[in-house]
């Protein structure tokens, strides 16, 4: 075994010896610049083996104890990684955004040096998380949909949502991590890559190593979980923060059903979340049965993992707008939005990358090939100068109709179904949102 460090010597206490190896200021004119400049992401590479590395890391070949270790794994100087950690202030952008309820979910951006090491650093995490087979959430080759897929025509569906899951992921936690297997690394390097990943103590939401952290730390609660499913025969699964389990015969270990005809969720799946270090938001907790519409991750899985018709109707309806009178919907959605739109050009590009990501959407789900996805995407095709490659494909697929038609919503009754009624009176085949769509 040997130290990663290229100097051999004992690592120092980084803290003390702060001041001794930060970048030095010097003066420019009227400036302060520094020795050991700001670092972009051109200037400095992480080594080109970093997986060699990492696979030499694994078998205990390579030790990583110091924060030299973490300096050339990450390729970039010692001092410039402490200075960036604990002397930059502005390492984080905050802002908020608007969640469905209503309520603002804070975001914690990393910015310049820090977000540049965190990028680096994330392949690392990559390669040692072993993701667990129920964990969907930010993991290749899974989805919303994959996730989805454990709960089709069940007859319960239960939904637990962890409150404040990346907030409640603490700075120990995060040195636990590294400092435990599959890691392993050494104090100072532990305490180094917590300081890099945290902020104000906890994982920001924003930073992109927080999701494969945030799985890691939650590999022993799915683990547990997954046990518990299995010897009730039940599915369980996790996307980030919401868990679900899905069953055909109620389970008094999962739900316990009250006096009033509503559920409660059993203790024991309460003690075993909250003894992972999560905490239950019981006002997102349901009960989902057979006869209603049972959702998971924002999907129908009656039947087959499907989009809600109302998001079909709502993506529908912002077509209708976009061609009624872009200028007057986009300004209005930015608005409703809270989008900072520069000009009227880039309130219409925000309102089209808008209603272009919902038909993605629709296309993830169900299929490049759903009849109602190719209907709307040419639906809003035709009404784009700026069409897209997929757009024109969708206009090719639904050539079989020999007329479009294009209407205002106010139009629709007294003169855009008259007329879709009188052409298919005469064969001629015609396109009408309310009938296709």
């Amino acid at each position: 075994m040997h130290n990663f460090a290229l100097a051999n010597k004992k690592s120092p206490d980084f803290i003390s010896e702060l001041p001794q190896i930060e970048p030095k200021p010097y003066s420019n004119g009227h400036k302060i610049k520094w020795i050991n400049h700001t670092l972009t992401s051109t200037e400095v590479t992480p080594p080109d083996n970093l997986i060699k590395i990492c696979i030499l890391i694994e078998s205990g070949e390579i030790a990583i104890t110091s924060v030299s270790d973490i300096a050339n794994l990450l390729g970039v100087p010692a001092g410039q990684l402490l200075y960036i950690l604990y002397h930059k202030k502005d390492n984080y952008r905050t802002f908020e955004i608007e969640k469905k309820n209503g309520k603002k979910r804070v975001i914690n951006a990393p910015c310049g040096g820090l977000s540049i090491l965190q990028t680096r650093l994330k392949p690392v995490l990559e390669y040692f998380y072993r993701p667990k087979k129920s964990a969907h959430g930010f993991i290749k080759g899974k989805s919303i949909i994959t996730n989805a897929g454990m709960h089709i025509k069940k007859n319960f569906v239960v939904n637990i949502d962890l409150e404040n899951y990346f907030e409640s992921i603490s700075f120990a936690r995060v040195y636990g991590i590294f400092k435990s297997k599959p890691f392993n690394f050494a104090h100072p390097a532990a305490t180094v890559l917590a300081q890099l990943c945290t902020h104000n103590g906890k994982l920001p939401q924003g930073a992109c190593t927080s999701p494969i952290l945030a799985n890691i730390a939650s590999a022993s609660l799915d683990k547990q979980l997954t046990q518990f499913a299995g010897r009730k025969k039940i599915s369980y699964s996790r996307y980030a923060d919401d868990i679900t389990f899905s069953f055909n015969q109620r389970n008094i270990d999962i739900i316990k059903k009250n006096d009033d005809g509503s559920y409660s969720l059993s203790e024991t799946i309460d003690n075993i979340i909250s003894k992972n270090g999560f905490k239950i938001n019981y006002d997102k907790f349901r009960v989902q049965t057979r006869n209603t519409r049972q959702s998971v991750t924002g999907l129908v899985v009656n039947d087959k993992v499907n989009i809600n018709r109302r998001y079909i109707r709502i993506t529908r309806s912002m077509i209708h707008r976009w061609t009624d009178d872009k200028l007057k919907y986009a300004l209005l959605f930015a608005t409703e939005k809270g989008y900072q739109a520069k000009d009227n050009n880039h309130a219409i590009q925000i309102f089209r990358n808008h209603i272009y990501g919902r038909l993605s959407f629709i296309k993830m789900v169900r299929g490049k090939d759903y009849p109602g996805y190719l209907k709307l995407m040419s639906y809003m095709s035709h009404n784009d100068p700026l069409k897209t490659q997929e757009g024109l494909r969708a206009m090719k697929e639904t050539e079989n109709f020999d007329v479009f038609i294009c209407h205002a919503s106010e139009d629709k009754k007294d003169i855009a179904i008259p007329i879709y009624d009188e052409l298919t009176k005469l064969k001629i085949s015609a396109f009408i949102d309310h009938v296709e769509i």
